[in-house]
């Protein structure tokens, strides 16, 4: 049926329907897949933020050393602002704390700048039963530089 001879009831019924279609497909292919997958449905739009993923090897600015220092074995999400200007950038990182053994991994799939907030998205990943890992305590973390903004940064996460 035309769109022009829907009344607006019926399209709002209509888009609910397609929508939790979509979202029940998307469900049952990520249910079924045996890989690590991230699946964020949401009704507003977002546009993806450019990212870069820090070696702390290459750093060589002490204050941040110190920063990374002072929180890289602490759980959760830290920021530093940093650079001058147009150079401005904010320093993320994320860390799950000490672990028993090695393993453990933090990835970012996606950086996403919505009108309020950036939301990080992040895949988290433990070590399966009998796999072969590092056997000391390890400090798994990511370390990502973005633009520097004034809106507040929110993690999302899936396992």
């Amino acid at each position: 049926m035309p769109s022009r001879y829907l009344n607006n009831q019926m399209k709002f019924k209509l888009r609910w329907f397609l929508i939790t279609i979509l979202a029940v497909v998307s469900l049952l292919l990520l249910g079924c897949s045996g890989t690590n997958q991230t699946a964020v449905i949401s009704a507003t739009s977002y546009a993806e933020i450019e990212f870069e993923l820090i070696d702390i090897d290459e750093i060589t600015d002490e204050e941040v050393l110190e920063w990374f220092a002072n929180n890289y074995y602490k759980p959760g999400m830290h920021t530093l602002d940093a650079g001058k200007r147009s150079q401005a950038f904010t320093l993320v990182l994320l860390a799950k704390g000490e672990k028993p053994t090695g393993g453990y991994e933090i990835i970012i799939e996606q950086v996403r700048g919505y009108e309020d907030k950036i939301e990080l998205v992040a895949l988290t990943r433990e070590p399966q039963k009998g796999e072969f890992v590092t056997q000391s305590f390890t400090y798994p973390y990511v370390l990502l530089k973005i633009q520097q903004d004034d809106r507040n940064i929110v993690i999302s996460t899936e396992s």
